[in-house]
């Protein structure tokens, strides 16, 4: 079973978003996308979260969008960014 590209949890006063592609230097995924607006809104609805912490997992924070699929077309980065916002 593969592990979902961002993991989200709270801890106490804190939410805690996990970006979990190591393999891909963390790079952006539509599912971490969807992964991480739902996260956000968790939180925001959630009058227990007083701050989020964002980390990457493996040696790399985030390397930004994955130049694979904005090669093949499939997405731009700017995509993304605006989905999120």
């Amino acid at each position: 079973m593969t592990e979902p590209h961002l993991l989200f949890e709270k801890k106490d006063a804190l939410g805690l978003i996990t970006i979990n592609r190591p393999q891909a230097k963390n790079s952006l995924s539509q599912e971490m996308v969807t992964l991480w607006r739902q996260a956000l809104e968790e939180a925001r609805d959630d009058d227990g979260i007083r701050a989020i912490i964002l980390t990457g997992r493996g040696d790399t924070f985030c390397t930004g969008g994955n130049l694979q699929e904005m090669a093949e077309g499939k997405r731009q980065g700017w995509d993304m960014k605006r989905f999120l916002w």
